[in-house]
């Protein structure tokens, strides 16, 4: 933990900050011209305003944030970090539930016009905190080429995203997600694989220190998602 309190200040993420959104903008430009649409002339404003100022409010949060929620929960979870849970090989199987987890809860808060991202990305975020959502989403992507390891508290997190993902899909909520299962070539036998090797993982993981998140009420996702 004093690790990540030296870390995580104002001085420290001012350089990263405004790296990241000076790529953002960069980004942002390309789509436009690849798609002939002009750049929004009240976001070119605020690139040019980015200044000292601005930078520094946008650290404080997230120097706030940081003391505030995430270094009380990791040091009341410390044990969690420390040691590995589930493994994952390169595999048909392993491959599949990673990349249709992930890719599912994309499209609940981040991609499809459907479903009111808006709203999912508040209700998921409760349950998995948006930073520890895309780095347990990069981290998972490396399966291509190698195994995947993740800790203890790695692993509740994705068995939090594999709950939603087989809820969505077993329920109303997913039948939007149809047009995109087919791109995907997500055919019945694949879901079927799906939702047998998602059981499978939840038999596996079985730690008497995760017992208070495993054992916790699961949210009704389909209810709860919109």
């Amino acid at each position: 933990m004093p690790l990540f309190q030296d870390v995580f200040t104002i001085e420290n993420l001012r350089y990263p900050v405004h790296t990241t959104i000076y790529y953002a903008f960069d980004a942002l430009k390309d789509v436009c011209n690849e798609n002939s649409l002009p750049f929004p002339p009240e976001l070119d404003h605020c690139q040019r305003s980015l200044d000292d100022t601005f930078i520094d409010g946008i650290c404080s949060d997230l120097v706030n944030i940081f003391k505030h929620n995430r270094a009380p929960f990791d040091m009341q979870n410390r044990e969690l970090f420390l040691h590995y849970g589930l493994k994952f090989g390169s595999g048909w199987e392993t491959e599949h539930i990673i990349q249709l987890t992930f890719s599912v809860i994309d499209q609940l808060i981040y991609k499809n016009a459907a479903y009111n991202r808006i709203h999912n990305r508040e209700v998921f975020f409760e349950q998995v905190p948006e930073m520890r959502y895309n780095s347990l989403r990069l981290k998972c992507a490396q399966i291509d080429t190698q195994d995947v390891n993740l800790t203890d508290i790695e692993s509740i997190f994705f068995l939090k995203c594999i709950d939603c993902s087989v809820q969505i899909l077993l329920n109303n909520i997913g039948d939007r997600l149809q047009p995109i299962l087919k791109e995907w070539g997500a055919n019945e036998e694949i879901l079927n694989n799906f939702y047998k090797s998602a059981t499978q993982v939840f038999k596996i993981y079985q730690k008497p220190q995760a017992e208070k998140f495993l054992n916790a009420p699961k949210p009704n996702w389909d209810k709860l998602m919109k």
